[in-house]
């Protein structure tokens, strides 16, 4: 019998991937979270040619403020559709929820 697979939260998806774009940003596109060395990071220059001039990278770097910006909004309603589903021992915490 296999088990289920457990698929991960597009948050986490989400997140994963900017701190990689980030990271091959700064130390070129081959860099991955779990090297267990970091590489020298590239020169301005390099980064630059790297996202073909200042306006690309500006770009670029907007989406990491923007991605945050979209996990904190979506945070609230994500535990509020999951609240039902939590689980805890502390009476005083458990949510009111309808059976089922």
């Amino acid at each position: 019998m296999r088990l289920p697979q457990i698929l991960p939260h597009p948050s986490s998806v989400i997140a994963r991937t900017a701190a990689v774009r980030v990271g091959q940003l700064l130390y070129g596109a081959e860099w991955r979270p779990e090297a267990t060395t970091r590489p020298d990071p590239r020169k301005g220059a390099e980064i630059l040619a790297a996202t073909r001039g200042p306006g690309a990278l500006a770009a670029a770097l907007y989406r990491l403020p923007a991605t945050g910006w979209q996990l904190a909004l979506a945070l609230p309603q994500a535990v509020s559709r999951a609240r039902c589903g939590l689980v805890t021992d502390v009476f005083e915490h458990q949510a009111p929820c309808s059976p089922g």
